[in-house]
């Protein structure tokens, strides 16, 4: 609480250092179990998701994707759904 204004900053949540091995080739990453449990709703109150057809297209050959790449892609369209309160799936 900054100047008796609430954050809008969640009070619970985790920090995990992705790897190449976190992801799948379906574009969705995995979480540890208790973070999840502890941090995010119910699967059945979860109401966020990707769509990707709201995501900024960019044509890229398949040669200069990187997982590295890929996941700074993921996390963009999360945070981007996220700030425009715009639908996203988890996998």
């Amino acid at each position: 609480m900054e100047l008796g204004i609430p954050s809008k900053l969640p009070s619970n949540y985790f920090c995990k250092t992705l790897t190449a091995s976190d992801t799948s080739t379906h574009g969705g990453l995995s979480v540890p179990r208790r973070a999840a449990e502890k941090v995010l709703p119910p699967l059945s109150q979860l109401l966020l998701g990707i769509c990707l057809a709201n995501r900024p297209q960019t044509v890229m050959p398949v040669s200069v994707l990187s997982s590295d790449s890929m996941h700074i892609g993921l996390l963009e369209a999360a945070v981007h759904a996220a700030a425009t309160n715009s639908c996203f799936t988890l996998f």
